[in-house]
């Protein structure tokens, strides 16, 4: 089924490109690929949206591109957009892609072995040093806030008096050391507390408030 459409919708653009060709004025029409429908979805990603295995399959060997082949052994070339995630122009609302609406819809019947190729690359290349990083500077963000709740704390002395009863003084006045530690705990749990907001903000103004809402 999708080869036939594939055969008609290539008949009638090559009547369409010569009735352009005949036109003096140049006209920009979107390639079968690049079109969006009215939920902003291209076929690719209507393939993944609807749950069809099958046709996003098909997609997606339509789409590879053969860079050499010799024998039996070929090189073959997936291109990324609307498969992976792309750069948003500004003033436009960038689609979603097929990772996207996986993961929106969570549906295990689309796990492709191209999928799984792209992700085992991009968590070896991208993913485990950024969750290595991000753990170390929450780990720190963490003893940091640890460190400077302890130092707080007033430390009490218990002693006892002339009438064997005893008395519970609070010192209330740190050392200078530790009201250094202190003070640099509280701007960094400041900081962090004040970055972590920012880039939630971030997030939130480039993905839009539904869909940053339904990846939290």
């Amino acid at each position: 089924m999708y080869a036939k459409f594939k055969a008609r919708w290539r008949e009638q653009q090559t009547v369409t490109d010569q009735k352009l060709s005949r036109n003096s004025k140049s006209i920009e029409i979107a390639k079968l690929w690049n079109r969006l429908n009215k939920d902003g979805l291209t076929p690719l990603t209507l393939a993944a949206d609807l749950g069809q295995a099958k046709m996003l399959s098909w997609l997606l060997y339509e789409r590879k591109k053969i860079q050499w082949s010799y024998g039996n052994v070929s090189c073959v070339l997936h291109p990324l957009d609307q498969f992976d995630l792309d750069f948003q122009k500004e003033g436009k609302q960038r689609p979603l892609s097929v990772l996207e609406v996986m993961i929106k819809n969570n549906d295990p019947k689309l796990v492709h072995p191209i999928i799984i190729s792209l992700i085992d690359k991009k968590w070896k290349q991208f993913a485990y040093r950024i969750l290595i990083r991000r753990f170390f500077l929450t780990f720190f963000y963490l003893l940091s806030f640890l460190v400077t709740t302890i130092l707080e704390q007033a430390p009490s002395e218990t002693t006892a008096d002339e009438n064997d009863k005893t008395v519970t003084t609070d010192g209330k006045s740190l050392d200078f050391s530790r009201q250094i530690i202190s003070a640099v705990g509280r701007f960094i749990v400041i900081e962090g507390a004040l970055w972590k907001s920012a880039y939630e903000i971030n997030e939130m103004c480039t993905l839009g408030l539904w869909n940053y809402w339904n990846s939290a």
